[in-house]
């Protein structure tokens, strides 16, 4: 890792948990920063996470992660990923603005506001409720199967290892043991052989 005291530079890519949603100024990243300079290392954030965002869409984002030179980079996927949604055939016939991802399912936070809070717990409730339907009607999927997804991972991860110096932090799914992560999580034989010439990963 490089040294922090000469400052920090942190990256973060992913999704809603990742981008703070309904913490504003309190997600992970911005006290992780807050504890760095509190340690004595000036800290610049760069946060591209994004609410639906899923690893293919981070991995867009790469060369601006890459131009960023950052000395932390935080990689949080696998939650939208792993969403459960009616098949495609069911999503068409709902609303067009219920089809976008997280849309159905309840939301993490209401308005402050009455009016807009009894709007949006009703809206919640019955996006829920007809997402059960739908399922339960036609069956589900997940938004990416666990191959494609550990696929797009492993790309995203192999590629900051080779074109930054950057410690990379891993928040994501690790099946049942986190202790296995790295052999049933990160198959890509190049992530491998880094992990074993690099202590550039946390998890």
């Amino acid at each position: 890792m490089r040294e922090l005291s000469r400052g920090t530079r942190l990256a973060v890519i992913g999704d809603a948990a990742a981008e703070g949603l309904s913490v504003k100024g309190n997600s992970y990243s911005d006290l992780l920063r807050a504890q760095l300079e509190e340690n004595g290392s000036q800290t610049t954030l760069l946060n591209l996470a994004y609410t639906g965002y899923q690893a293919s869409d981070s991995s867009k984002l790469l060369q601006e992660v890459v131009a960023f030179d950052p000395s932390i980079i935080i990689i949080a996927h696998g939650i939208t990923e792993a969403l459960i949604r009616p098949k495609q055939e069911a999503m068409r016939l709902i609303p067009s603005r219920w089809r976008q991802v997280g849309w159905l399912d309840p939301r993490p936070y209401f308005s402050r506001r009455l009016w807009k809070s009894v709007y949006h717990r009703s809206e919640s409730g019955i996006g829920w409720r007809v997402k059960v339907y739908l399922i339960k009607k036609y069956g589900g999927c997940t938004l990416t199967s666990v191959e494609d997804f550990e696929q797009m991972l492993a790309n995203i991860v192999s590629t900051l290892l080779q074109e930054t110096k950057a410690t990379i932090i891993l928040l994501t799914y690790n099946g049942t043991d986190e202790r296995i992560i790295l052999i049933r999580f990160l198959p890509c034989n190049a992530i491998k052989s880094a992990l074993h010439r690099s202590l550039r990963i946390a998890i």
